[in-house]
């Protein structure tokens, strides 16, 4: 939680809605996860439709270098559960 909501101040949004932002956030990922054991189907947006242009977009929208980073390395991991072909996975890995 507090690397989430340190992201979310570096953003520019104030500690205490950081702090119930990522509390939100984390709950919901708890629900879902324990609603579904296929790990597959945590892949959404952008990953899971192969979206390049779209990923690299939302790259360059992110409010600094950190959590750029971060995202990057979330989804190549991300991608390595999908569904994609290997030929697939690579291209969207490199798009990161």
């Amino acid at each position: 939680l507090s690397a989430t909501s340190t992201l979310y101040e570096d953003c520019g949004i104030d500690k205490s809605t950081a702090i119930s932002l990522a509390k939100e956030l984390a709950k919901e990922s708890l629900q879902y996860i324990d609603s579904n054991k296929n790990y597959n189907h945590f892949i959404e947006g952008p990953i899971k439709r192969g979206d390049i242009e779209t990923i690299q977009k939302n790259i360059q929208s992110l409010c600094n270098e950190n959590v750029r980073s971060i995202y990057s390395a979330l989804g190549r991991f991300a991608v390595t559960l999908s569904d994609h072909t290997e030929a697939i996975k690579q291209q969207l890995i490199k798009s990161m």
